[in-house]
Order: structure tokens, then C-alpha cells, then sequence
């Protein structure tokens, strides 16, 4: 069994001048991506290995998880200009002796790979269906050996989540 863990950054600043590549997280985002590593550690999810694209906002995202440094990382340029096709070949392209795999990067590719990749009789497919926003994490077990064998719309959907499911405010806004 393996496991892939696909993570879409955090909220980043909108209608800068800098080149998209380049483009921070927002303060939100921040806090998000902040929440997201305590949920980590109180899931505990922890990837052997991490691809990450090498977008700022992306590397933010992976700082503020504050993951164990000793994990192996890659930043393959793929993962922010690819689409779908592409990470799914860089994932079967992991290495076997690793159990599982953070893959952090952008819409629409990570939702469309997330879509090809979970079985669809998954209890949380239907949510999975509804988007894929800033922050969200959609956890999947495999049932393969190795990871060229990973297949389409055959791996359960474990844990999916987004910012309003581990970063809620205490008071919704509509109440203050």
C-alpha cells in the first residue's frame, strides 16, 4: 500500500506585478498553511518524500508545515507548468522505497490528477467533485507495490480537507 498526500498551496496574494512563479502567500494563506502542519502532526502524516513545485507560494506552503527536514525533496518544474498527465507520470516515477509521497502545486492540474486518480465509489468523492481551493489536501492510499503501477480511479480517497475544516474561526463572520 501506498500513499500520495496532494496538497494544493495555500492562498496567495492576487493582482500583483511580479511574475506568477513568483507570487507569495497572502497573510490568510500563512495561517492556513500554519493550521495545516498541526493537522499533520495530529494526523500523523508523514511523507518519505516530497515534490514540490518551485513556485514561491508552493515552497511557502511546504515551509509553514514545518515537516521533518530530513525528508527528501525534489522541485521539478512539471509540477507548476504540467497538467494532470505529466504529474501522474512523475509519481509513478517515485522512488519504491518510499511508502508515501507529498505533492504540493496548482489548479487545475492537482485536482484534475486527484479526480483521475481516486476510485469513485470513495465516500468522499462527491466533495472531492465540488473543487479543490487554496489548501486543500486530498489524501489517497494506493494498493500497489510499486509506483509504476499506480492506477486511475483505483486508490480510496482516506482524508480530504480544506482550510475551513482545520482552520475555522472560532466566530463565523456572518455572526460577528
Amino acid at each position: 500500500m501506498r500513499r500520495i498526500y496532494i496538497l494544493r498551496h495555500a492562498k496567495a496574494v492576487a493582482g500583483t506585478t511580479e511574475a506568477d512563479i513568483d507570487r507569495n502567500l497572502a497573510d490568510q494563506g500563512i495561517q492556513d498553511a500554519a493550521a495545516l502542519g498541526i493537522y499533520f502532526k495530529r494526523k500523523d502524516y508523514t511523507p518519505d518524500y516530497i515534490l514540490c513545485s518551485p513556485a514561491a507560494r508552493t515552497q511557502q506552503t511546504l515551509e509553514k508545515l514545518e515537516l521533518p527536514a530530513a525528508i527528501k525533496q525534489d522541485n521539478p518544474s512539471v509540477i507548476y507548468d504540467g497538467n494532470k498527465a505529466h504529474l501522474l507520470d512523475i509519481l509513478r516515477d517515485c522512488p519504491d522505497n518510499t511508502a508515501s509521497v507529498l505533492l504540493v502545486g496548482h489548479n487545475p492540474s492537482l485536482h484534475e490528477l486527484a479526480l483521475k486518480l481516486a476510485d469513485e465509489d470513495s465516500a468522499l468523492f462527491g466533495r472531492l467533485l465540488q473543487g479543490f481551493k487554496p489548501g486543500t489536501m486530498a489524501v489517497l492510499d494506493c494498493p500497489v507495490k510499486i509506483w509504476a503501477d499506480l492506477q486511475e480511479h483505483q486508490n480510496a480517497i482516506f482524508d480530504l480537507t480544506e482550510p475551513l475544516d482545520y482552520n475555522a474561526p472560532s466566530t463565523p463572520a456572518r455572526w460577528m
